[in-house]
């Protein structure tokens, strides 16, 4: 299973690198809380009838594979899209950012357990098997540590 990401979000930059177009997104997780990523659509990728045009201004579902990378010494996510569709534009004609649909980033992807490390559930206590003692997460929410004698 690959790692996709779904959004809806304003395109802030969108430029042309290298045949790919390239640029910013923003969505808006909660009012006046706003996350950005980057997106990255292939020249391949715009010929298929899945890939709508965009342009900067636009609020648009992106959906793709995804990787959490550094970029220029800042850290996110980056988007290969595989599927865009643009929403209509509202009557004014631009988007003002309170108009952004909320949205979060929807993310699948896969993942193994840290060698060593075993989690079970224990009387609705989260056991965190590490080394010589265990971890526990009480009712409480404050972690607890208990030695293997």
């Amino acid at each position: 299973m690959s790692s996709t990401m779904h959004v809806v979000a304003l395109i802030e930059q969108k430029t042309r690198q290298n045949g790919s177009d390239v640029g910013i997104g923003k969505y808006r997780c909660e009012e006046n809380q706003f996350g950005t990523f980057r997106f990255k659509v292939l020249p391949s990728t715009r010929l298929t009838k899945y890939c709508q045009p965009f342009s900067e201004g636009d609020v648009v579902i992106l959906v793709g594979k995804f990787a959490y990378e550094t970029v220029e010494k800042a850290e996110g996510f980056t988007i290969n899209v595989t599927v865009a569709t643009p929403y209509p534009k509202p009557s004014s004609g631009c988007w003002e950012t309170e108009e952004i649909p909320l949205s979060s980033p929807y993310l699948s992807f896969n993942t193994q357990p840290i060698p060593g490390s075993l989690r079970q559930i224990d009387n609705n206590e989260v056991v965190i098997q590490e080394g010589k003692g265990k971890k526990r997460k009480g009712k409480n929410g404050n972690d607890e540590i208990r030695r293997n004698e």
